[in-house]
């Protein structure tokens, strides 16, 4: 089921292609940027990685540095995904807030 397309190639080969292949290659129709106190809460556009399926940016801290953040959809501060307590980590319990305007004190 579904639609399906036949694609002609630059080789001259056809191909079918469904939505599902489709959805491999293109990211969601959505904007995700992260901001952080590594950098003072510059705004960093997260990447979408087609194989992960899933937006990400990579920052190094140190293991004993204690850092916040949020994701921001669509670029927007009132739209924004962050943990329930500043200096998270996986494994202290966190809850996920969000999207709204983000109620953690910077």
């Amino acid at each position: 089921g579904g639609d399906r397309w036949s694609v002609s190639m630059g080789d001259g080969s056809n191909k079918v292609v469904s939505v599902k292949d489709m959805q491999h290659f293109c990211p969601p129709p959505r904007k995700y940027s992260i901001v952080g106190s590594w950098d003072d809460w510059v705004v960093h556009d997260m990447i979408w990685d087609s194989d992960l399926h899933c937006f990400e940016y990579e920052v190094s801290l140190a293991r004993t540095d204690g850092r916040s953040f949020k994701v921001l959809l669509e670029g927007q501060w009132e739209q924004c995904i962050y943990p329930d307590r500043l200096d998270a980590v996986p494994g202290d319990g966190h809850q996920i807030r969000g999207p709204d305007g983000g109620t953690t004190e910077e």
